[in-house]
């Protein structure tokens, strides 16, 4: 297709529109607002590093004021390092204070909090064995600590076969037994034994000063206990009055052969023959523990006082269930961020994971640095790696004299607590500030855009496909870019406008001013034909006469074109019959141009249309001149009336050339010829723009296109059809 009236190529306007909206870049933009969180972020990491130095500054205030207390004390710390001095490190057992009391029900309910504590004795602890030891066959776990007047101790033993004692025999070796042996507060040395004939409540018995005596003394009904026996082996849940206990204990579990009821391996804390063997007891001191209780500022520290040799003298304090609470949302909206933020965001853990709560020995750089007279602290990870555990530690002094150290203990639970609540905090203002945003931007790209498509809009209506100023641009208000572009659109329109407006009356006012002047040409030549003039003054005369005949031809062309515009404006359409009109016409082409052959093609039926008969039979004349002039050989002018469903097609068909390609859209312009040649008639071009302006008065579109065998040229106006058309 070479030419339509209806607008600007499709393809070209397609490539003018812009790949990303303004919507589409304001949403981009508004993506810069997720830098909110991320320097949120980083400003958390940097108030971390400083809450961790508040942390430390506090934590290690609080040891130097505990240990102000104990200053110059010695008497607190003299009877441990007396009772220490001679003593091995793994013979030293540390009794801890028990939170609650434990129930002898051979269960581990009341263990629960402590098994993390639970310290294991095999290999390394065997005190007899015949043959080779097997570890993987018998050792156990020991949890142990006191509670009001009673020591408390429950063992969890591996035993691939349990050996009962036989109720017929009084021996005590024969069986899977404990021995316990215990330096008394009197200083006296004793040994107690305990088997039982089946699971169930058991007592120990007192046995003779003789370690290879096995026979019982009496039973010891002081001494109560629990034996369960397990799919591996069992348990035994044991409670001792501290009224026995004195400096030294130890405990011994023998495992029996089944078949020769012979002992085969006894592990223990310690030796169990002799006093010298026994492990020390440790237990908080009371008088330390006292100080240390009215110290306590709450449940998120924990205390200990450790002598010159690192060994623990009190414990005050846990860090379990250590970090603040803070009221749970309460609105759906809020407990669903809330969880997930839970699962964003590493959480406080109400069970820490310790395996100092039971030591009796304190190891690390701060203590290290503490006995050396300077303070420190230290940061130790868990084995949950969102919990770590600060160390404060500063020295204990009489006189010039380190005697001890007091070490407090805080986790970080605090600060991820409360760092992670500003983190909710910063991201549901984040998100707030987010949302907010990027609507406040769509709302503004919206109306941005729709300002802009609006005045794109005014602009191609503004000017029709002829070039022709067909409307106006509305000037706004608005004092931004787009309103002062608008107001220099509207502005330049209307310039445009006058501009049309004056050329489209030059023609016209033309014609009229230069009719008078040629008529005195006209007159004055017709005056000096009438005088005797030679033969060659005839010659110039004759010419001077076809000139001025050219010249008013042109200037009827001219006049032609305004008439026409200024008669479609006053002309009322009606319905009539296209085909009649086409019909009539085309009998006088056959007697005007005699010398073509024209070919007629008209539908069955009536094909009405709303318009001007006489404008209808003019734009045929133009379209079929334009035919006669471009028409060569003997190929017939094909002139066709078809129907579509909506339209009448009515095409004028010429072979011979094809319609210059430089054209483009200019071919229905005005004061446009497509003629190569000149010949006696004067062509300006008017003829296919009268052709157009028929047609759009007609509501309708004319088109042309090349044809390539034979090659020639078709032109096709589309006709809206009238709603009483019968096809």
């Amino acid at each position: 297709m070479r030419n339509r009236t209806q607008g600007p190529n499709l393809a070209t306007a397609a490539w003018r529109r812009p790949l990303f909206s303004l919507r589409v870049k304001l949403l981009l933009v508004s993506l810069t607002v997720l830098a909110i969180p991320w320097t949120g972020y980083e400003y958390l990491r940097e108030m971390e590093v400083f809450l961790q130095h508040g942390q430390e500054n506090a934590l290690l205030a609080t040891a130097r004021a505990v240990a102000a207390v104990l200053h110059d004390r010695p008497e607190l710390f003299q009877h441990h390092a007396d009772l220490l001095r001679s003593t091995q490190s793994e013979r030293e057992m540390f009794i801890p204070v028990l939170r609650s009391p434990v129930v002898l029900d051979g269960l581990l309910d009341d263990w629960t909090p402590y098994l993390a504590q639970a310290r294991t004795y095999a290999a390394d602890n065997v005190l007899e064995s015949k043959g080779p030891y097997d570890p993987n066959k018998f050792f156990f776990k020991q949890i142990i600590g006191t509670y009001e007047r009673y020591l408390y101790t429950v063992f969890i033993v591996r035993d691939v076969k349990v050996v009962y004692r036989d109720s017929n025999s009084y021996r005590l070796d024969q069986c899977s037994h404990l021995q316990i042996a215990i330096q008394g507060p009197d200083g006296k040395f004793y040994r107690y034994r305990l088997a039982t004939q089946a699971p169930g409540w058991v007592n120990a018995h007192l046995m003779p000063d003789n370690p290879n005596n096995p026979l019982p003394l009496r039973p010891e009904v002081r001494i109560k206990g629990s034996w369960r026996e397990t799919t591996d082996g069992y348990v035994l849940e044991l409670r001792i009055p501290m009224s026995m206990v004195g400096a030294r204990i130890a405990f011994a579990i023998a495992d029996v052969d089944p078949l020769t009821r012979e002992i085969r391996t006894i592990i223990g804390t310690a030796g169990t023959r002799r006093v010298e063997e026994l492990g020390v007891v440790i237990v908080p001191s009371p008088e330390i523990e006292t100080i240390l209780k009215d110290l306590e500022r709450g449940t998120t520290e924990r205390m200990w006082v450790v002598d010159h040799n690192k060994r623990v003298l009190a414990l005050a304090g846990s860090l379990q269930d250590d970090f603040p609470t803070h009221e749970e949302p309460r609105n759906s909206t809020a407990v669903l961020m809330h969880t997930l933020y839970r699962f964003i965001l590493p959480q406080p853990s109400a069970s820490v994971d310790d395996d100092l709560s039971g030591a009796a020995r304190l190891e690390g750089q701060e203590i290290e640095s503490a006995l050396a007279g300077k303070s420190e602290t230290r940061w130790r990870q868990l084995p949950d790696r969102h919990i770590a555990i600060l160390s404060a530690a500063h020295p204990v002094r009489t006189g010039d004299i380190v005697s001890g150290a007091v070490v407090v203990e805080e986790t970080s639970n605090t600060i991820l607590s409360l760092q992670n609540r500003v983190m909710e905090n910063l991201f549901n203002v984040t998100l707030v500030v987010f949302l907010t945003a990027t609507v406040a931007l769509l709302i503004f790209a919206s109306r941005f855009s729709s300002r802009i498509r609006r005045l794109r809009d005014e602009a191609e209506r503004a000017i029709g496909p002829d070039g022709r100023v067909r409307g106006r641009i509305t000037g706004s208000f608005a004092m931004d870019e787009v309103g002062d572009l608008a107001r220099s659109f509207s502005t330049l329109l209307d310039r445009i406008s006058q501009y049309t407006r004056y050329l489209e009356a030059m023609a016209g006012r033309l014609s009229h001013e230069l009719r008078t002047p040629l008529a005195v040409v006209k007159s004055s030549l017709e005056n000096l034909e009438m005088q005797p003039v030679s033969d060659d003054a005839a010659i110039y005369t004759r010419r001077a006469r076809e000139g001025v005949a050219r010249l008013s031809s042109i200037l009827s062309s001219m006049s032609e074109a305004s008439r026409l515009e200024q008669t479609l404006q006053r002309e009322e359409s009606k319905d009539f019959g296209l085909a009649e009109v086409v019909a009539g016409c085309v009998e006088g082409y056959r007697v005007i141009y005699p010398q073509k052959n024209f070919s007629l093609e008209l539908p069955q039926g009536t094909v009405l249309i709303r318009g001007v008969p006489e404008l209808i039979a003019q734009m045929l004349d133009k379209l079929v001149s334009n035919a006669v002039d471009f028409s060569t050989g003997d190929e017939p002018i094909r002139i066709q009336l078809s129907l579509t469903r909506s339209d009448a097609l009515l095409s004028v068909v010429n072979h011979g050339v094809h319609l210059p390609a430089h054209m483009g859209e200019r071919l229905f312009e005005s004061m446009v010829s497509i003629r190569s040649q000149r010949g006696i008639e004067p062509h300006l071009g008017i003829g296919l723009y009268i052709v157009r302006l028929i047609t759009e008065f007609h509501s309708g579109i004319v088109e042309a296109h090349d044809l390539e065998d034979p090659p020639g040229a078709e032109f096709i106006v589309h006709l809206p059809l009238s709603m009483g058309t019968n096809a």
